[in-house]
Parts: structure tokens; sequence; C-alpha cells
């Protein structure tokens, strides 16, 4: 954590990633919550692929796959 000028504390975005990615896992982690998940047809990566790398490595290959077919035919978000 840093501290501007007027000594508030200021996040980086290394910080709030590993903050969420914290959460993420401990969420993941739960029995009940990994049912719940599994019952709605998600995938849970093993925990070594519950990192923010493996998600944006997941988002851009989605994005190169789909964005082409939604921009073909015209697909708009509502």
């Amino acid at each position: 954590m840093r501290y501007d000028l007027s000594g508030s504390q200021r996040w980086d975005s290394s910080e709030v990633i590993a903050k969420l990615n914290a959460a993420a896992v401990a969420a993941l982690a739960d029995p009940t919550v990994q049912s719940r998940l599994v019952e709605i047809g998600q995938e849970i990566f093993p925990r070594e692929r519950q990192t923010p790398e493996v998600l944006g490595a997941l988002v851009k290959a989605d994005a190169e796959k789909w964005w082409p077919i939604i921009k073909e035919l015209g697909i708009k978000a509502q």
C-alpha cells in the first residue's frame, strides 16, 4: 500500500489483484461453493491454475476466439 501527498492510502493494481485473487481462491476452496459451481456446470480449475495470469490468458483466448464471430454477426451488448 502506498500513500499519496495528502496521506491517503492508495492501492496499486497488483495489490488489489492479489487481494481479489486470494478471496476467489478461498471461496473456491469452500465445499459448498464447489458443489454449487459443479451443479451449474462450471469447471473449477486446480489450485495451481487459480491465478490472475491463467485467468488473463483464458480471457484473451476467449476474446480471440469469439470476437470475430460476434463482430461478423453484428451482435451488440444490451
